[in-house]
């Protein structure tokens, strides 16, 4: 199931609001303006779980309103995690506080996302027996085929490309 998840949380658009003198509500912030929402995943629960701890959650359930480092629309966003063939996300650089903080902020190694990264590639990278193979799937992750990329695109181009350097 799917939600409207807002970037910059709502809570502090409202603030900011607030500190500049509006009235919340009478003004419009940043919490109604589309370039802060995008679609996200929302899961429930954990395991039937009647008290569930926060670490067994990820994503915005995760978050709650704690602000992400960052953002998925932010330019480079992608070039700043490094995914393994194991579904695990990290740092693409030692020093990056923010990576390392938004992959804390939504819990981003949790075992169920890891376990969906995982399958992800392995589908994907199981048919690749050529350099041609290895170029396509790169391909068919970086240029949309009717609007649209497969789930987990980033990962299994990071994977699919680790191949290809494998295979020179």
């Amino acid at each position: 199931m799917a939600h409207n998840e807002h970037l910059k949380p709502q809570s502090v658009c409202k603030d900011e609001v607030l500190e500049a003198g509006g009235v919340y509500g009478e003004i419009v912030g940043d919490d109604m303006d589309h370039r802060n929402i995008v679609a996200a995943l929302m899961v429930a629960g954990a395991g039937g779980k009647t008290k569930v701890d926060k670490a067994d959650l990820f994503g915005a359930a995760h978050r709650r309103n704690d602000p992400v480092p960052v953002l998925p629309t932010d330019p480079g966003c992608e070039s700043r995690f490094v995914f393994d063939a194991q579904g695990l996300v990290a740092t693409a650089g030692h020093a990056d506080a923010a990576a390392t903080g938004t992959i804390e902020v939504l819990n981003l190694n949790h075992d169920t996302l890891v376990g969906w990264r995982e399958t992800a590639i392995d589908v994907f990278t199981e048919a690749i027996a050529s350099r041609a193979d290895a170029e396509l799937l790169i391909q068919k992750t970086t240029v949309p085929e009717n609007d649209r990329l497969p789930e987990y695109c980033f990962a299994i181009r990071q994977v699919a490309q680790f191949l290809l350097e494998l295979a020179t």
